[in-house]
């Protein structure tokens, strides 16, 4: 358990900077901040599933759990990009 919980730990320091530098530009680009910040805290529910299933050892919802949370963050990076057509 303890190499898996190392495991979950080390690949959530290489997801971070991305997330972080994608919260960041979406709120300097003036992004739908309520959008932003709801992508945010979903990022951060499905990266806490995330880490079970790796301590879990769930190799095919682990890997979905990743995809979706690398969706959120590509979706909170083009924000800005999206602004007229998600505010309308």
């Amino acid at each position: 358990i303890r190499s898996r919980a190392l495991g979950a730990h080390q690949n959530g320091l290489e997801a971070f900077p991305f997330f972080a530098f994608a919260v960041l530009l979406a709120e300097y680009r003036v992004g739908p901040l309520r959008l932003i910040d709801e992508l945010a805290v979903l990022f951060l529910i499905v990266r806490i599933a995330y880490v079970f299933t790796y301590i879990g050892n769930r190799p095919t919802l682990r890997s979905i759990l990743w995809s979706i949370g690398f969706a959120i963050n590509v979706a909170i990076f083009l924000l800005p990009a999206l602004r007229g057509y998600v505010t309308g």
